[in-house]
């Protein structure tokens, strides 16, 4: 996957637009049973990316493997819309009311920061602390992908709730 790191400002734009796109009274509704709302949508993502900057600061060593060598697996996971999971209960959101701006604030903020931390790092290197569930340890650049692609999985998701919620008033 040529340079990911491209893809950072569009992706968490995306994000910031579909939040934006989702009025304050739909942003917190159940759209069908068994789906979340715009708000958890946005704080699963939330939870999911938040620490990403700091495990690319903390302990990585070297690989002997194909930095990239996942990206196409993390891609085959989260781009194919038609898959469906369950959440780890780490990144599962709270059933409650969320703030929008807040949102819009966060993913402007992490957006930078995700930016300004990539841009000076080795990104082959395989990071220690933190390990995504039956992916096994990985590098900068594939939890960058997981970062992104994660992110736009959802960004989709978050669409199609607002989008629901405005063709069933």
């Amino acid at each position: 996957m040529e340079n990911l790191q491209i893809q950072i400002q569009p992706t968490f734009d995306a994000m910031i637009s579909a939040i934006r796109g989702c009025d304050d009274d739909n942003f917190n509704k159940i759209p069908f049973e068994g789906s979340w709302t715009a708000g958890q949508v946005a704080e699963h993502i939330r939870l999911s990316v938040k620490g990403i900057p700091e495990l690319f600061m903390a302990k990585t060593e070297k690989t002997d493997r194909d930095p990239e060598q996942k990206i196409p697996i993390v891609a085959g996971i989260f781009l194919d819309f038609d898959k469906k999971f369950q959440s780890p209960d780490f990144i599962y959101p709270e059933m409650k009311t969320y703030e929008r701006e807040s949102f819009v604030a966060f993913y402007s903020d992490y957006c930078d920061k995700l930016e300004r931390t990539v841009a000076q790092l080795d990104m082959s290197e395989i990071c220690l602390g933190f390990e995504i569930p039956g992916l096994g340890p990985m590098t900068r650049q594939e939890l960058l992908a997981f970062a992104l692609f994660h992110t736009q999985r959802h960004t989709r998701q978050m669409r199609n709730i607002c989008n629901s919620l405005k063709f069933s008033e």
